[in-house]
């Protein structure tokens, strides 16, 4: 009896995953978020945690608020953005170098 709800939840468990996969596919048109620590970077690489990133001309890349450049992350630096699996590669959208910014608040009411 044990072995057989065993088998049906594991059946109930990969037609979930299965489920879930193709209704959050990876493709060129979802961009996806990313957050991490840097591992290495290159002119067109950035490597954060076990994924390796590349940055194209149209990836856009702040620091400090700022407009940056990809050479301007070092090891050991938080990261965030978003990217897109495009052809096996998982390019790039945006890049955040640096904490995310503190969120503004509203000035008390006197």
């Amino acid at each position: 009896m044990h072995a057989a709800i065993r088998n049906a939840l594991g059946v109930l468990i990969t037609l979930a995953l299965a489920a879930t996969a193709q209704a959050f596919p990876l493709d060129a048109d979802r961009a996806l978020p990313f957050h991490g620590t840097v591992v290495k970077v290159t002119d067109k690489t950035l490597a954060v945690g076990n994924r390796d990133f590349v940055a194209d001309d149209a990836t856009k890349i702040t620091k400090d608020g700022q407009p940056a450049t990809l050479d301007q992350a070092k090891p050991g630096d938080k990261v965030g953005g978003s990217f897109r699996k495009v052809d096996g590669k998982l390019v790039l959208r945006s890049v955040r170098i640096g904490p995310k910014p503190a969120k503004a608040t509203a000035p008390a009411k006197e």
